[in-house]
């Protein structure tokens, strides 16, 4: 179980500084790399989100419900300038980050198999002097072939995702 105020780490504007927090905490930046994440509270991140809009997906800092993630390709110039100017009054408030492509998986839309875009979520436990990574984790899919949100408030189903040997 998470302690009580865990998920005040979830907030996406500290994806931007994980390295610095790591090596401060930890002695070491994370061994995986994690998406690149831009906070419009910093003045060139602004300047760069701005600039480059339309290849960004622009979400929250803080997650919460009817807080949804906007990918700049799919908004018309009038669209953009709303959402530019949204961010530029509530600067503290949003992120952008570079769009991944997403890996995919066979999915029974009710009639067919399809191809949906998903997700592995892993965990880890802390033990005495390092960290365990979990086997499996919870996988999420898309809710249609083509899209580009997985998330709970994008209403996307999950599954929890087992390995049952290291070996074949």
């Amino acid at each position: 179980a998470n302690p009580l105020g865990s998920g005040a780490l979830e907030n996406a504007a500290l994806l931007k500084y994980l390295p610095d927090i790591a090596m401060l905490l930890l002695g070491r930046v994370p061994r995986l790399e994690t998406v690149k994440t831009y906070w419009a509270g910093d003045d060139a991140d602004l300047a760069y989100i701005t600039a480059n809009i339309r290849t960004l997906i622009i979400k929250h800092a803080w997650r919460g419900s009817g807080n949804k993630s906007v990918y700049g390709g799919d908004l018309k110039e009038e669209q953009i300038n709303n959402l530019l100017a949204l961010v530029h009054r509530n600067r503290h408030q949003y992120v952008a980050q570079e769009k991944l492509e997403k890996s995919c998986t066979p999915s029974f839309n009710g009639t067919v198999l399809e191809p949906r875009p998903t997700l592995l979520r892993t965990f880890s436990v802390a033990t005495d002097s390092s960290y365990t990574v979990l086997p499996g984790g919870l996988t999420r899919i898309g809710t249609k072939s083509d899209g580009q949100f997985i998330s709970m408030q994008e209403g996307s189903p999950s599954k929890d995702t087992w390995v049952i040997a290291s070996e074949p």
